[in-house]
């Protein structure tokens, strides 16, 4: 009897002594596990900060360097990032080699050039050019351009790809073109219409001066 005490009583303590060292262990390897989870959540916190803008200047800074490494362009840069004024006042947008300002600029120039096509109601081709002008202008600073800039620039880095960019560049030329051509059949419609309607008038006040005239004739 004595010895099964004895025996239980040994077996109550190492069984105890073991559970509290599998207790220290398993807490150990909780601890690590939760370390670890944190140091995850805390990666995947620095990778949802990557954001499209980073993205864009990570995408963008091999080739800017390459630019700039040139003496030609580098003096561009130089000279341009000096008259950054003129760039924020035409496009509303500050000097920076980056696909955003290139988009810019080619929507600013092929709107200037739509535009004028509906200016035909101003019979000096010089302010035809002016009112086209602060028109496109007026537009950049509503921030028109900027935004389906923005929206290209991050179609155009949405994947990798040297192909995916090539088919979204020359898809963008494609829409350059189309814009124009379709504003300067809508411009040259507008004229014909308009020189209709002065055709119209000029005819109806022809007419209305000789019945004018022939009554003036028959009365006397």
């Amino acid at each position: 009897m004595k010895k099964i005490i004895i025996l239980l009583f040994l077996v109550l303590f190492f069984g105890g002594f073991a559970e509290a060292q599998l207790g220290s262990q398993l807490g150990d390897i909780e601890q690590k596990i939760e370390s670890s989870v944190e140091a995850l959540e805390e990666n995947v916190d620095e990778l949802k900060e990557f954001t499209d803008e980073s993205k864009q200047k990570f995408v963008g800074s091999p080739w800017k360097s390459l630019l700039l490494e040139n003496k030609f362009f580098a003096g561009i840069n130089a000279f341009f990032s000096k008259i950054n004024i003129v760039f924020v006042v035409l496009f509303n947008y500050s000097w920076e080699i980056s696909w955003t300002l290139f988009f810019v600029f080619c929507l600013w120039l092929f709107t200037l050039l739509s535009v004028k096509q509906y200016m035909s109601f101003v019979a000096n081709e010089g302010a035809q050019w002016f009112l086209s002008f602060v028109a496109t202008i007026a537009l950049a600073h509503v921030r028109l351009y900027l935004v389906v800039a923005n929206t290209l620039d991050k179609i155009l880095t949405y994947k990798p790809s040297y192909w995916w960019r090539v088919v979204i560049f020359m898809s963008f030329v494609i829409f350059l073109i189309v814009y124009f051509k379709l504003n300067r059949f809508l411009g040259n419609r507008t004229r014909e219409q308009r020189e209709k309607e002065k055709e119209s008038a000029s005819e109806l006040a022809y007419k209305r001066v000789e019945a004018l005239s022939g009554k003036f004739v028959k009365k006397k």
